[in-house]
């Protein structure tokens, strides 16, 4: 089991991973998943071959069909249902936990007997979690992004000062994890079928592990390296949800410089 402070800083990193790219998840419902051949690289001239070769009628009827795309990759769809029923699900189990209850007002007029209702106000906090009811979906009508945003500021202890919130026990913290990283785990896989990855020649510049890269093939700006050492690594990027130092972005610029500063020194020792 991880110490109490990794699981927070990956339970926090696979939420913001699984919205990150909750947007390229809901693209893949409609995408097809890469057949192998034709290469990405190659598809648009293969099909526009076969386009031109085909009979007029039949060219029309994918225009046709494209106003009300049916899903094509039954996986991201599955994966979608999957992750939002978790996220969901989290989000009550820490919200029932944590989240104070709606204060209680006096509504009665004096001399007649007690009525009490919930504070509106309090009620219609947007800080609040809101459970399903009967013909209200709650909180859940604002999608998955907000469970995910909920859940990770209960996972930081945020807010605690505001009184609507109390710490999240270290329990329901590792329960959180787990959740966050399986969400993290299936969003990763529908989506990283066609990424590339490789080894890097060249050590970690700060304890010697073990780089990996990887990225997609049609998004150069998603590439990533990261170190295999885990927390242990004392490199100045944050770690992902699997607990690896992780450089994407602009963190890239810095790994290429201190690569270079340690082949540098490498070759004025030689």
């Amino acid at each position: 089991m991880p110490t109490t402070e990794t699981a927070r800083q990956e339970a926090v990193a696979a939420l913001r991973f699984v919205r990150e790219e909750w947007g390229n998840l809901l693209a893949a419902i409609t995408t097809p998943p890469d057949p192998g051949f034709p290469p990405r690289s190659l598809a648009h001239t293969v099909e526009a071959q076969l386009d031109a070769e085909a009979d007029p009628l039949v060219r029309r009827a994918p225009l046709v069909l494209r106003e009300h795309p049916a899903p094509v990759h039954l996986d991201a769809v599955d994966t979608r249902v999957a992750v939002e029923d978790m996220l969901y699900r989290l989000a009550d189990t820490l919200a029932a936990a944590v989240q104070r209850p709606a204060r209680r007002v006096r509504v009665n007029s004096p001399g007649t007997a007690e009525r009490w209702k919930e504070d509106e106000q309090d009620t219609a906090d947007p800080e609040r979690w809101h459970y399903p009811a009967e013909g209200s979906p709650g909180s859940r009508a604002y999608g998955p992004h907000w469970a995910a945003v909920y859940a990770e500021g209960r996972v930081l202890d945020e807010q605690l000062e505001t009184g609507l919130f109390s710490a999240l026990p270290e329990h329901l913290l590792h329960e959180a994890h787990g959740v966050a990283r399986r969400c993290a785990e299936r969003v990763e896989r529908t989506l990283n079928r066609d990424r590339r990855t490789l080894s890097l020649d060249a050590p970690c510049p700060w304890c010697g592990g073990k780089l990996t890269g990887d990225a997609d093939p049609d998004d150069v700006a998603s590439a990533a390296v990261r170190c295999g050492s885990g927390e242990q690594c004392p490199a100045p990027v944050l770690l992902d949800w699997r607990g690896r130092r992780v450089w994407r972005g602009h963190d890239l610029v810095g790994l290429h410089t201190a690569l270079a500063a340690v082949w540098q020194r490498s070759e004025a020792a030689a």
